[in-house]
């Protein structure tokens, strides 16, 4: 804890003044990378055990999407409403590299037939993810 509250502040301190909103969000992936290596390294040398990093590669690849989608909606524009596209643009790629990548499990469905028995508009996301889905 006391590494990734180090190396939040010393990154916060360099990257912020100088880069605005792309230096607090770097000094945030940076910290957060930080703070996700340290609990898996402790986990697995506590657990004596090895992550699942097939999986969480293919969430990384999904998320990287999104973020270049985002990022290429930044980089052309810089209103507030650029912004609230791009975000809209880091959830879709998100979201779409999620089913591209399949990072979506049959386990993962059980829970999103929960919500969709609760929102029925969603059961046919639920029914199309089923085709995209892997086995656990």
């Amino acid at each position: 804890a006391v590494l990734t509250v180090a190396v939040a502040a010393t990154s916060a301190v360099l990257l912020i003044p100088k880069y605005g909103f792309w230096g607090a969000l770097l000094t945030h992936s940076v910290s957060r990378l930080t703070y996700f290596a340290a609990s898996v390294g402790s986990a697995m040398w506590l657990l004596r055990c090895k992550p699942p990093l097939h999986e969480l590669f293919r969430v990384v690849l999904a998320a990287a999407l999104g973020a270049v989608l985002a990022s290429l909606v930044l980089s052309a524009f810089s209103d507030v409403m650029a912004y609230i596209v791009a975000g809209a643009c880091y959830l879709a790629g998100t979201l779409g590299g999620s089913v591209l990548f399949r990072v979506w499990t049959k386990h993962d469905l059980k829970l999103v037939s929960v919500v969709a028995d609760r929102v029925p508009m969603l059961r046919r996301l639920e029914v199309w993810l089923s085709t995209h889905a892997r086995a656990p």
